[in-house]
């Protein structure tokens, strides 16, 4: 039977800089399960670069990384991108939403992308804008939104398709306390929902620290510590 969650098997990343190299993650073993988990350390610490191997937006230079007992790493590019819809959603701290498009649109972005239809894209962000507290601002656009409202929205678009994995790296950086715990608390309520879900969170944030308290791993200089 498959091991349950994300693996990481001897999973080290090298970049290389010009003639130079840089050590990012080095030997890193951990076995992360469905819940919460964080990631604590400062910046350049691996915390991204652990995230993006999670996402398989990058491979790994040695070592595996593994989804339910199957390897990112044997993946293609193709298969990559399709694994990326489907099981994983991604949180970002600058929102990275579209300007162009509205609420509905910039949720639904990923079901389109797959070919759904217009009217279960409508039902899907609907029942996504009422669980992230944004009903009736469908027709709204980025620029009309503050900050948590937008974080708001970009939770939502992450959920849209279900995923079995989400990945938030510094969700709370670029808000006020009071908005950041509405956030962090929205992500708790989510992932109560969603049992089976996996939620990574980077972050050297105290208030993340204090209300994600519960399985916590500490990276520096690309090792893990804890």
């Amino acid at each position: 039977m498959a091991m349950r969650g994300l693996e990481f098997s001897h999973v080290t990343k090298r970049y290389s800089l010009g003639s130079s190299h840089v050590l990012a993650l080095d030997e890193v073993n951990h076995h992360f399960q469905p819940g919460v988990t964080l990631l604590r350390g400062p910046s350049g610490s691996g915390k991204s670069t652990l995230l993006h191997l999670a996402g398989a937006l990058d491979d790994p230079t040695q070592g595996q990384v593994l989804f339910h007992g199957h390897s990112l790493s044997s993946l293609s590019e193709k298969e990559k991108t399709q694994w990326r819809r489907t099981q994983v959603g991604f949180v970002f701290q600058d929102f990275h939403l579209l300007g162009q498009l509205n609420l509905m649109d910039n949720i639904a972005y990923p079901l389109h992308q797959r070919g759904r239809s217009a009217k279960d894209c409508r039902t899907r962000v609907t029942e996504l804008l009422k669980q992230v507290g944004l009903m009736g601002y469908e027709r709204r656009f980025p620029r009309e939104l503050s900050g948590g409202e937008r974080q708001r929205v970009a939770i939502a678009r992450s959920l849209v398709a279900c995923p079995k994995l989400l990945i938030a790296d510094e969700p709370t950086a670029n808000l006020d306390s009071k908005t950041g715990q509405s956030i962090l608390d929205l992500l708790l309520t989510l992932l109560e929902q969603h049992s089976e879900m996996l939620l990574l969170v980077a972050s050297h944030d105290q208030l993340v620290m204090d209300a994600l308290g519960a399985q916590q791993v500490q990276l520096q200089d690309g090792r893990l510590l804890s």
